[in-house]
């Protein structure tokens, strides 16, 4: 499958939000960084816009990493935990829903985790 990612932005009928940074927060600590590129956040905010909700049966997503969403936008704003599987939610310790992202690899590419 061939997948143009300037497309997919032209394309993108949902209004994205906007990231002013992102964490990723790897297993490591030392191998943490921080993402400030306007380039990468814009694509990385346009793929998260488009994540689909799901009914996912575990309670832990396998193999995650924590990212932080630095955002004035309240519903994207702090910390989620990420699966390179495409699998996204909200870091709580109440019941929240697990979203997918339809590009994960892209999306994982993007955060530098593949």
């Amino acid at each position: 499958m061939n997948f143009s990612i300037s497309r997919f932005l032209r394309n993108s009928p949902k209004k994205k939000p906007v990231f002013e940074q992102i964490t990723v927060y790897a297993n490591k600590p030392e191998s943490s960084f921080v993402i400030k590129d306007k380039s990468t956040l814009d694509k990385l905010s346009v793929l998260i816009s488009e994540r689909q909700v799901v009914n996912l049966a575990e309670t832990k997503l396998p193999d995650s990493i924590t990212l932080d969403f630095v955002s004035d936008n309240r519903k994207y704003a702090g910390r989620w935990l990420y699966s390179k599987t495409g699998y996204i939610r909200i870091l709580s310790k109440n019941k929240v829903p697990t979203y997918q992202i339809p590009q994960a690899q892209v999306f994982s590419k993007l955060l530098g985790i593949e």
